[in-house]
């Protein structure tokens, strides 16, 4: 097989990450629906989703080298999709602040994954 490149990598797991983020959300919308949920539990599930969504994209797009690194720009394309994807659903204000915490957040933890799954397959 061919070597990816890590620009490659990154955008191939950020995509795979992104589309599972998307069907999480649209599967905990349908729980939503028919139950009451709380919105600090929406925002801690919420990020159980992504970092479920991140672990997919890692798993699919890291091969056996360069985990740290391309697990933490597999994050930080994941959370550049994630926020303009939520910017057109919801179409209101955006706090760049608390947009860049969450992009470090995911881009860290995804990074330990990325350490994780190249032990993993090694």
């Amino acid at each position: 097989m061919f070597k990816e490149s890590v620009p490659f990598s990154a955008v191939k797991g950020g995509l795979i990450a992104f589309f599972c983020f998307v069907i999480g959300i649209v599967l905990f919308s349908g729980v939503i629906t028919f139950l009451y949920v709380g919105t600090n539990t929406v925002k801690i599930i919420n990020q159980f989703i992504k970092i479920i969504s991140v672990f997919f994209g890692c798993l699919f797009a890291i091969d056996k080298e360069k985990g740290l690194i391309k697990g933490a720009l597999i994050g930080l394309v994941f959370s550049v999709f994630s926020m303009v994807f939520c910017l057109f659903i919801y179409s209101e204000a955006f706090v760049f602040g608390k947009a860049c915490v969450d992009a470090l957040f995911i881009s860290v933890i995804s990074a330990i994954i990325g350490l994780i799954i190249i032990n993993a397959k090694n």
